[in-house]
């Protein structure tokens, strides 16, 4: 039942709410301070301001930015005019830890079944 705001960063940083919380899925799109800061427009710093490509890209892919360690709101890794190469060497100098991604969105979850002889917890 999670709500990620990508599905290529299924990671607790993307996670916006479940659609089993109250107001299900209209709550979580709409109300998810996730989603809410992804949409609140702010103003792009550094290489991206002074692009002229920036209107076309928005930036490039949060995804990848995340898991190579760079913020959110810098260039794209692969940015076709190179300011990705420059963060990315800039991220390696300053030793920034990079994000890893999990051994998988599920998670394990206690269930009650029913069963003839009684109740069975299990975990699945």
């Amino acid at each position: 039942g999670d709500v990620y705001a990508c599905p290529f960063v299924m990671h607790d940083a993307f996670k916006g709410g479940s659609v089993r919380d109250p107001g299900g899925f209209a709550e979580v799109w709409h109300h998810s301070p996730t989603f809410l800061s992804y949409r609140d427009p702010h103003d792009p710093t550094g290489a991206c301001s002074s692009c002229e490509m920036y209107d076309a890209c928005r930036g490039g892919c949060m995804a990848t930015k995340f898991f190579t360690g760079l913020p959110l709101d810098g260039p794209d890794p692969e940015c076709v005019n190179g300011h990705g190469e420059v963060a990315l060497l800039r991220s390696a100098k300053a030793g920034v830890e990079r994000p890893h991604p999990g051994t998988g969105h599920s998670k394990p979850v206690r269930v009650e079944l029913g069963s003839k002889a009684g109740a069975v917890t299990a975990t699945r």
